[in-house]
């Protein structure tokens, strides 16, 4: 029975610790304002003394992702075509060439396809000549360190459309939160999806730099920087019910709540951007219509 409770006890501990770190890689790294290491909280400000309504305001966000992720070495992924353009390799650039970090690979309608770290060419995925669309994987490549593989759930894919701007590791009882790469991961033939699921999760890849130290197998938190907006009408999360783009808010006119579909932009996970439907000042019920009884 001791043991039984230790073991416990142990679990609910390490859980904690991850989510710590989690909140810590984000908001630390970034530095983004107004983050909380305990727990996120809706300013004063915007609350009302009775606790049911917000009101929109204007303030910065900051897009951070944290997700697990494995260390793993020499992994596989992908260079892409830039825009809808004509593939063409440079000259003696074929598989099993070792490339430089920075080295042109080829070109896309004059566009350089450039590897961003020291690799070695596994194959080129379309003949020299062929015409392809934005964003489909050209080439693919191995990495000569190590990287930090994630799977993201379907419903956050999205928000690596644009990809990443910048990203952090944070090896799990290693050293110190060091800058990696965000690439485009090698994806996995795709299988059907389990009901209900929204897809199959998007694999995320993060390279360390030659100088990175790490041990193939541990664990480890990436946390991608993917977007920033300053000065944008934002409202607390719990606020909103809604999917990437679209939502809608329990607006209170004349002291009722009414059903205002609005337009959302970016979200740090604590805050939504607001892009359509609502004014600065305009009051809303604290809790999204989907988590309460409906509103007309």
């Amino acid at each position: 029975m001791c043991r039984r409770r230790t073991t416990i006890f142990g679990r609910i501990v390490w859980t904690r610790i991850r989510h710590l770190a989690r909140v810590l890689l984000a908001c630390g790294l970034f530095a983004v304002a107004g983050c909380d290491a305990t727990a996120p909280a809706i300013s004063p400000s915007t609350m009302d003394p009775a606790g049911g309504v917000v009101k929109v305001k204007r303030g910065d966000i900051v897009s951070v992702v944290t997700i697990d992720a494995v260390i793993e070495a020499r992994p596989r992924y992908t260079v892409s075509a830039p825009v809808e353009s004509v593939i063409r390799p440079s000259d003696g650039m074929n598989a099993g060439r070792q490339v430089s970090a920075g080295a042109a690979l080829g070109s896309a309608d004059g566009q350089e396809l450039v590897a961003p770290e020291d690799s070695v060419i596994v194959q080129w995925l379309v003949p020299a000549g062929a015409k392809v669309k934005a964003r489909i994987p050209v080439v693919v490549l191995q990495h000569n360190g190590f990287g930090a593989l994630a799977k993201l759930p379907p419903a956050h894919a999205y928000r690596m459309y644009d990809g990443p701007t910048s990203a952090k590791l944070q090896i799990i009882g290693g050293p110190g939160p060091a800058e990696c790469r965000p690439v485009e991961a090698e994806q996995p033939a795709i299988a059907p999806a389990p009901p209900n699921a929204g897809g199959v999760p998007l694999t995320i890849l993060c390279l360390l730099t030659k100088d990175g130290k790490a041990i193939a197998g541990l664990s480890a938190i990436v946390a991608l920087h993917t977007a920033q907006r300053r000065d944008v009408l934002v409202l607390p999360v719990e606020a909103v019910a809604g999917d990437q783009t679209r939502g809608s808010v329990a607006k209170v006119l004349d002291g009722k709540p009414v059903l205002t579909e609005v337009k959302l932009g970016i979200s740090d996970g604590v805050m939504i951007e607001i892009v359509g439907g609502l004014a600065e000042g305009d009051a809303v019920l604290a809790f999204g219509p989907n988590l309460r009884v409906p509103v007309s």
